[in-house]
């Protein structure tokens, strides 16, 4: 039964705390500014209000119809994800946005959501029915398919994120050592040939750079050399808001999406960076609380999917700032500038209170 005792305030006060920094990071990247334009921040106040309004809906709505919907809403994700492909506005070379006025929205960030529903329900629900070796068939198509077209845009760091949510739904089944190698052998052959036949030149040279980051300082490892430079010049205290060179200078580029994290260890030392990992960590244990307490099949897995969504787009995105990770454009949750990434965000915490609300 539903109850506002039950939600899991220190999730939702640890996103307010990171939503906070992220609207004073966007912010303090203008105040130095001979012309400073507030557009981004203004746009971002615009998504979390909207994200909030989302996580309100989830509360008041049992997480249940997630389930009995799930495939439903996952053919509707695959179709905006093959419509933005065709008909889609590009930016950063990536044509996966639909632009309304000034808003531009990106099916493939709500689309991680969709296929951690869609997975928790075939999970959830056909556990029993197959085979060990036709639940990773299956499961494996549900997601390869939109991570294929996902590539086609090209966007390589949405298309890792959707196998990492799929390959950690695999530790649930009592797969074979036979079973492993077939699937460690697909993953390798698909991984060899998207590099060697889909990526595009730069996505390659970004992992090169990752390789070999000494090689090309002025080229593909420019970005990830700024970052850390910014990461480093923070110190324990940090530059100050709007103070800090890498980022106030424009050294470092996209800072207010892929290198935010850097931009915050800048201005606010390794005391505001640690914090920020802090919160994420935070949520995370929350989720595992939540994972640990929950009866309902359904629920149990959907916060799994959750979980690991979370955590992958942090673990990559803090390892793209500081030289750990390739540079694939994943952004770090509740803090990277973008609409439909927060959005996403905020729904995501919006089923995980419903499932504390609902079931817990």
């Amino acid at each position: 039964m539903f109850s506002f005792k039950k939600l899991d305030w220190p999730i939702i006060i640890t996103v307010f705390f990171l939503l906070a920094v992220s609207l004073v990071t966007l912010y303090s990247l203008n105040l130095n500014q001979e012309i400073p334009n507030f557009l981004k921040f203004e746009k971002q106040i615009i998504a979390i209000a909207i994200g909030l309004a989302a996580i309100l809906f989830f509360i008041k709505v049992d997480y249940r119809f997630l389930k009995d919907w799930g495939y439903v809403i996952y053919g509707l994700g695959f179709l905006a994800l093959i419509s933005v492909l065709l008909w889609g506005t590009a930016s950063r070379g990536v044509a996966g946005w639909f632009s309304i006025g000034i808003l531009n929205f990106q099916p493939v960030e709500i689309f991680k959501i969709i296929l951690v529903v869609a997975l928790a329900k075939f999970f959830s629900s056909r556990l029993s029915a197959y085979s060990p070796l036709k639940k990773i068939i299956y499961s494996l198509l549900i997601t390869a398919l939109p991570a294929a077209v996902i590539i086609l845009q090209p966007d390589l760091g949405s298309a890792i994120i959707l196998i990492i949510i799929w390959f950690s739904y695999l530790f649930f089944i009592n797969l074979k050592k036979k079973h492993i190698l077939i699937m460690f052998l697909l993953i390798l052959l698909t991984s060899s040939g998207a590099y060697f036949y889909i990526l595009k030149d730069y996505q390659k040279q970004r992992i090169l750079s990752f390789i070999y980051p000494k090689q090309d300082v002025q080229g593909a490892a420019y970005q990830v050399n700024q970052s850390i430079i910014a990461v480093g010049s923070g110190r324990l205290l940090g530059r100050g808001l709007g103070l800090g060179t890498q980022s106030s200078l424009k050294f470092l580029p996209e800072q207010e999406t892929d290198f935010i994290f850097a931009v915050i260890a800048e201005e606010f030392g390794f005391i505001g960076a640690s914090l920020v990992i802090l919160g994420l960590g935070f949520i995370l244990l929350r989720t595992i609380k939540i994972i640990s307490t929950t009866r309902e099949p359904f629920a149990m897995l959907t916060a799994l999917g959750l979980a690991v969504y979370f955590f992958s787009h942090a673990l990559i995105n803090i390892g793209m700032n500081i030289g750990f990770a390739p540079i694939i454009g994943v952004p770090l949750p509740f803090l990277s500038y973008g609409g439909s990434a927060i959005l996403s965000n905020l729904v995501g915490i919006g089923i995980l209170e419903s499932i504390a609300a609902h079931e817990v």
